[in-house]
């Protein structure tokens, strides 16, 4: 059996200025306990313009299931290469 985690990534009102920032670093840092602790995938759902509901509209940034295979600085740069685009 493959154990994996889910997100939303739920973010209500009211927001600072590095709310979602936060949001996904904490996500980040989830995965990598989750990694660690030898699970098998990471997975997003894509919402559009559901602003507390869901604040991930690339989810294939995370649906991967060899993204959590990834150090945190390979994930990162593959964000880092999406939001650029």
């Amino acid at each position: 059996m493959k154990v994996g985690i889910f997100y939303e990534l739920q973010l209500p009102r009211p927001w600072r200025e590095r709310s979602e920032y936060q949001l996904l670093q904490d996500a980040l840092a989830q995965i990598e306990l989750a990694d660690g602790l030898g699970y098998d995938h990471a997975r997003l759902v894509e919402h559009h313009f559901l602003e507390e509901y869901s604040h991930c509209s690339a989810p294939e940034v995370f649906q991967n299931e060899d993204i959590v295979r990834l150090t945190p600085e390979e994930l990162k740069a593959k964000m880092a290469a999406k939001e650029a685009r």
